[in-house]
This record gives C-alpha cells, sequence and structure tokens, in this order.
C-alpha cells in the first residue's frame, strides 16, 4: 500500500531549509505524477452462458504501479491505497444479432454504477458485434477490504464468447487514484 503524502505547513516566520524545502515539495509531486493505477485487459476467450451474469476473469496486466490484481482472484480488483478512483471499462460480445448485452460494475458484490446495456437488434447483420468503449465511474475505497469486479450479460439464446482477438475489442478495465478519502 503505498501512502499519500500530507503537504507540510510551514509555520509562521519558519524559514525552511531550501533541501527541506525541495524534498517535502518533490515528495508530493512525485506521487501525484505516479498515483496508484492499473489496467488490465482479457486477452483469453470467455464464454458467457445465456442470461448468467458473469465476471471477467482478467488475465493480462497492462500497467500497474501498486499490488491491485492478484491471479489466484484473478475477477478482483482491490485497491490499496483509501481514495478516490476514477474508472473506465469496456467490453466486447461476438457477433450476434439476438438479445441484449450488458455490463455492471460491482463493488463488494453489489452493483455500484448504472448497468450499461445494449440492444443488438439494432445492428442490420450477424456479422455486427456489441462494442461498448469509455465507460466511466467514479468511485472510493477504504484501501483494506473494498474491491470490484467487472460483469457482462447477454441473452442472445445460447453461449456467447467476449471478443479478445482485437486489442481494440478486448474487455478491459482501469481504475487511477484521484484524491484522497
Amino acid at each position: 500500500m503505498s501512502t499519500v503524502p500530507d503537504p507540510y505547513t510551514w509555520l509562521d516566520k519558519e524559514i525552511p531549509d531550501f533541501r527541506d524545502m525541495k524534498s517535502r515539495i518533490d515528495d508530493v509531486l512525485t506521487w501525484l505524477n505516479n498515483p496508484p493505477m492499473i489496467r488490465l485487459r482479457k486477452t483469453t476467450a470467455q464464454s458467457i452462458p445465456n442470461t448468467t451474469t458473469t465476471a471477467v476473469i482478467w488475465d493480462y496486466v497492462e500497467v500497474e504501479t501498486e499490488n491491485m490484481w492478484d491471479a489466484t482472484a484473478p475477477t478482483r480488483i482491490k485497491p490499496q491505497t483509501p481514495g478516490w478512483y476514477v474508472g473506465n471499462a469496456g467490453y466486447s460480445f461476438s457477433a450476434n444479432t439476438s438479445g441484449y448485452r450488458e455490463m455492471s460494475v460491482l463493488k463488494n458484490g453489489v452493483t455500484t454504477c448504472a448497468v450499461i446495456r445494449t440492444k443488438n437488434k439494432a445492428y442490420a447483420d450477424s456479422g455486427e458485434t456489441v462494442v461498448s468503449r469509455g465507460n466511466l465511474f467514479l468511485e472510493q475505497f477504504n484501501g483494506t477490504t473494498d474491491y470490484i469486479e467487472q460483469h457482462v450479460w447477454q441473452n442472445s439464446g445460447g453461449a456467447l464468447s467476449v471478443i479478445s482477438d482485437v486489442v481494440e475489442r478486448q474487455p478491459d478495465f482501469s481504475l487511477t487514484w484521484v484524491a484522497p478519502l
């Protein structure tokens, strides 16, 4: 867990040593330029059963500045530094013209963001895919027990896979610390 540095407040009439002043300012700026963040992608096929909400099993860490993801619990992201985080989630389903596609972001097993639903029948033919990118959210984490997961759902009538062969369409998830609690 990284610790958010406390900005130093100089006392009235205190004359700081220039080295002390530089280190106190540098510590805060260095931390703010490299805050806790993670970006995960799903690079292998994952079949999503019909009408079953399923957590995405992450298998590729693109960026991680702190130990938020553990391969032994591959669906969960657990921020170690308390604070507010901005997140971004995306998914893509393989071609099928039947039914709906959904994504939910769950904190501690409960939906915290609006469910994002796409009606696939709006597409002209079965060669089209459902792609939903840039779904932003803001959430706070306590740095100890809180975790977050991305779930997907579909009702095409049979199992349907999320796309993993093209980087731009792979399910992805990112979190970046933006402010203390």
